[in-house]
């Protein structure tokens, strides 16, 4: 049985994820709090991820659930140049960026956040500083040739989807 480690987006709260836990056990005999045989890294924490495998010393599959992707090789920042300079323009004099809710036109959020529960996770999200997308990072040596695998919900990560189908 597979039992994955979920690695959530450092953007989100984790009420965020809360639906998912909660249905795991009941769906599919899945235990929130069991070692894991995955590793599933959701949205920007996929920048992560192999760094997290490398450095935890897991031996498990990494799976990008919607996710963002580190390179192959080289050194990255957690956010690509186009959406760091967005993101620039929204954080305030603090340098601190608004909830993760607030980046996105009115409306751009209608298929991916139920109606009634944006505003309670508006609440929730965490205001990081813009500072954040701009961490360095290097890619661990061969991670992109580990077991892997991406889940997309869409076409919002072509470019990482691309990448992944890339590598294999």
């Amino acid at each position: 049985m597979v039992r994955p480690l979920v690695l959530p987006s450092p953007l989100l709260p984790a009420l965020a994820y809360a639906e998912l836990a909660d249905a795991r056990p009941a769906r599919a005999g899945w235990s929130a709090r069991v070692a894991a045989t995955d590793l599933v890294a959701h949205s920007n924490a996929g920048y992560l991820a192999p760094l997290v495998r490398e450095t935890a010393g897991l031996d498990v599959p990494l799976v990008a659930m919607d996710a963002a992707l580190p390179p192959e090789s080289g050194r990255y920042a957690l956010a690509p140049p186009a959406l760091r300079d967005m993101l620039t323009a929204l954080a305030d004099a603090d340098g601190l960026l608004p909830p993760w809710t607030r980046w996105w036109p009115s409306g751009a959020l209608d298929d991916v956040v139920p109606a009634d529960r944006l505003a309670e996770l508006d609440a929730a999200c965490p205001r990081l500083p813009v500072a954040y997308v701009d961490e360095i990072f290097e890619a661990p040596k061969g991670w992109a040739t580990r077991p892997c695998a991406y889940l997309a919900f869409g076409q919002t990560y072509a470019e990482e989807i691309a990448a992944a189908r890339s590598w294999g």
